[in-house]
């Protein structure tokens, strides 16, 4: 979480993930940008979610929270079968975020108030549930990440819009 920061930019996760037990509570998979500086496992203010899920879900979610625009955006999808690797992508404008799966856009957010521009690092986490007395035996694997400028390419705005809500201090 140090170093190779930028403030907008595409970054991409390839993930795996199994879940081998049915006794206990699933763990959460959550995979976010925050800004540099930003503590292990501490709540940031302006957080990019690139995906957030139970391990083994039908469905997972993306979103945005910014405290500068007092407001989150978020967006659930269906979660892939999870038979293999699959890539979770952001990317990050100065005029709007895109989410992808597997190489297609699928969510997009065009509020400018929500770009925070705050140089932001990658976070990956394997979160436990503080109430669960045991958690399903699992794996949640990351094969790599990369992140890239904006210098090239072409940038996306397709996708289906966010669902707003109010901002809440906490995560």
């Amino acid at each position: 979480m140090v170093r190779n920061a930028q403030r907008y930019g595409r970054w991409e996760f390839r993930i795996w993930q199994n879940v081998f037990e049915q006794d206990g509570r699933d763990f959460g998979m959550r995979v976010e940008l925050v800004p540099e500086g930003t503590a292990p496992g501490a709540c940031a203010p302006e957080t990019i979610r690139v995906a957030d899920m139970a391990l083994g879900a039908k469905s997972y979610a993306v979103g945005v929270r910014s405290q500068q625009a007092r407001s989150e955006w978020t967006r659930t999808r269906p979660a892939p079968a999870w038979s293999g690797l699959h890539n979770f992508a952001v990317e990050v404008a100065r005029d709007h975020i895109t989410w992808f799966f597997d190489g297609k856009a699928f969510a997009t957010t065009s509020k400018r108030t929500v770009v925070a521009g705050k140089a932001l690092v990658p976070r990956v986490s394997m979160v436990g549930l503080d109430n669960a007395t045991e958690h399903n035996g699992s794996q949640f694997s990351v094969d790599w990440v990369r992140a890239w400028t904006l210098d090239t390419g072409r940038q996306s705005r397709a996708g289906a819009a966010l669902t707003k809500t109010a901002y809440s201090p906490t995560c």
